[in-house]
């Protein structure tokens, strides 16, 4: 049974735990709810299979589940930092446009929004 009043320590009795998350992207405050949810399982406030039953795909149930209360509270924002960002080498040279085929300013940057690529029927 957890404890009235469960201390989060990370290792050496350090109250602070560090999280690394990875990814091409993500939504709004989507890490935030990620670690919010795992404090919450440490804890023991809220078991390991609410995170699984809220990951499963093609579930009937709407988002909040009705706007009933969903087990874990949003991390605060506070310690919370970007690290680092990945770019694929292309993207990384300064003097290499992405859309050479368009017309770019002095800075690199698109003078226009690039067309959409058609994935229906012609015509």
């Amino acid at each position: 049974a957890p404890s009235s009043s469960p201390a989060l320590l990370g290792a050496g009795g350090s109250s602070m735990i560090r999280v690394e998350v990875e990814g091409a992207g993500f939504l709004y405050r989507q890490v935030r709810h990620m670690v919010g949810a795992l404090v919450a399982v440490g804890e023991g406030r809220m078991q390991p299979s609410v995170i699984a039953d809220a990951l499963k795909v093609g579930g009937s149930a709407e988002p909040g589940q009705g706007g009933s209360f969903r087990g874990w509270n949003v991390a605060p924002a506070k310690g919370l930092f970007l690290h680092q960002v990945h770019y694929p080498p292309e993207v990384d040279e300064p003097g290499r446009l992405l859309y050479p085929e368009y017309a770019h300013d002095d800075w690199g940057r698109l003078m226009y929004r690039i067309p959409e690529e058609s994935g229906g029927e012609d015509g």
